[in-house]
């Protein structure tokens, strides 16, 4: 039987973005897996768009920040391998099978995939251009990375639980360091998988 894998997204008056990033990962060609969106308190029409989608929603009470929100993500999620993203992330049919073989070639225990933007967007306007190739290159140009960043990332949900979750922030976008998973945090050996990428096709990031 494969391995469930939860796709934990964090969303934040994303009505602009969330439809299309829910229909990218209900296309997943992986089975089985499930979407769980937390919803940040948001002010716009976001969790109408979301309840067309299959997918779980958790609405959080108070504006609390997306560390927060991926954390109450995981909390609500029963895969074996949680897997963040960002609300205006699209992520590709064999996404979920590249993350799933690449956890079975390395020991889940000391294992955290880290994914980038694709090298073009989906759209093709300036912006979402220079942002793709600019942030896959640089985060991609050495073979072991000093991050990883959210809108991208994938452990052992056992190994998440035990190194205590995302630190509260504010931040949308958090990263996980290599020194700082290294010394109490889950990953003394992470891998680098541009492959399960993320698709830049919403290139506005605070």
């Amino acid at each position: 039987m494969e391995t469930y894998i939860s796709i934990i997204i964090p969303n934040y008056n994303g009505s602009a973005t969330i439809g299309r990033c829910l229909a990218a990962a209900s296309s997943s060609r992986y089975a089985p897996f499930e979407i769980v969106v937390v919803d940040d308190s948001s002010t716009d029409d976001s969790a109408e768009i979301i309840g067309r989608y299959p997918c779980r929603l958790i609405r959080l009470n108070k504006r609390s920040g997306a560390s927060s929100a991926r954390n109450a993500g995981a909390r609500n999620s029963t895969g074996g391998i949680l897997f963040f993203i960002d609300s205006d992330c699209l992520i590709q049919v064999d996404t979920l099978a590249i993350l799933k073989t690449a956890f079975d070639r390395h020991d889940r225990s000391t294992t955290v995939l880290g994914g980038t933007y694709t090298a073009l967007p989906d759209d093709n306007d300036f912006f979402s251009t220079f942002q793709s190739i600019f942030v896959s290159y640089f985060e991609t140009k050495e073979r072991e990375p000093d991050y990883l960043a959210t809108h991208a990332l994938a452990i052992d949900s056992a190994v998440f639980k035990k190194s205590g979750a995302f630190p509260r922030t504010s931040s949308r976008s958090s990263k996980m360091s290599s020194s700082a998973t290294g010394s109490g945090g889950p990953a003394t050996d992470s891998l680098w998988t541009p492959e399960s990428s993320c698709d830049t096709s919403f290139a506005s990031r605070s």
